[in-house]
């Protein structure tokens, strides 16, 4: 799951989606420098993360993906599912996609102190660029994979990627429904938070 999803899988509690957002970027025991609240979510991200990439169905999207990306693989699933959430978003919110991106954006201006430095430099540019809400469109996507293949070690490969998710949309879609609504359930377990797509 990407930054989309975990947004989501926070339910209404704004602690708990900032640092369920950031939590790639705060390694080790840092997030016990943290605001109790956004600590909590910086586990549920780890929480999350584990969950997804045990789960069969995420392992077979990634089969998938591994000719073109090797190693990266997982990565990109992570972006094709929040695509996939973002193309299907009023199966999973009652709010809307613009709604909750906009409520997102003030969430993460409003605490940019808070955030890693790694992260906090990027924040403007990702609300400047809408990018939470471009997932919805494939030309999104390819934006954030090329983002990514020259800001990180992920292969330059939108162009074969992008094919790839719109030959299998359909094999990637059941796949991100499968691991989405499982994921879900487990959250909804552990912090008590209601989804009314369960």
């Amino acid at each position: 799951m990407n930054f989309l999803a975990h947004l989501l899988l926070s339910g209404d509690d704004p602690e708990l989606a900032l640092g369920n957002f950031m939590g790639d970027f705060v390694k080790g025991r840092q997030h016990e420098l943290l605001p109790a609240g956004v600590a909590r979510g910086v586990l549920l991200h780890r929480f999350i993360d584990a969950q997804t990439d045990a789960h069969p169905l995420c392992r077979q999207s990634a089969e998938r993906l591994r000719p073109i990306y090797g190693r990266h693989a997982g990565v990109v699933v992570d972006i094709f599912y929040d695509h996939l959430l973002a193309t299907h978003w009023e199966r999973f919110s009652a709010t809307s996609l613009r709604a909750f991106t906009l409520r997102a954006h003030r969430l993460l201006l409003d605490n940019h102190g808070l955030l890693p430095e790694r992260l906090r430099d990027r924040v403007p540019h990702l609300v400047a660029s809408d990018r939470l809400h471009s997932y919805a469109r494939v030309e999104g996507i390819a934006q954030t994979l090329d983002l990514m293949a020259r800001h990180t070690s992920l292969p330059d490969q939108s162009g074969p990627g992008i094919r790839l998710l719109e030959e299998a949309r359909g094999d990637f879609l059941g796949e991100f429904d499968g691991v989405f609504r499982t994921v879900a359930a487990a959250v909804s377990e552990r912090e008590n938070l209601f989804f009314h797509f369960l």
